[in-house]
């Protein structure tokens, strides 16, 4: 038997690097593993962009890749 693999989402809530720009903010991603996991990844000033309501009663993971000012 075959199982289903189902996709996940990944969203870019910034990705100018270092510093605020006016065409985005610092490095944050999203990763919307399921329903309920979700993996968020450098949460830069980007992670302001992110709908409160999408990570409420959720299983949140937070992973630093590196360790910046703007991920603190």
């Amino acid at each position: 038997m075959k199982e289903e693999t189902k996709a996940f989402e990944i969203v870019f809530y910034g990705t100018s690097g270092w510093f605020d720009s006016t065409s985005g903010a610092t490095n944050s991603v999203g990763v919307f593993v399921n329903d309920r996991d979700i993996v968020l990844f450098d949460l830069g000033t980007g992670v302001r962009k992110i709908d409160r309501e999408s990570v409420r009663d959720k299983n949140v993971t937070v992973m630093l890749s590196h360790l910046h000012l703007d991920h603190c």
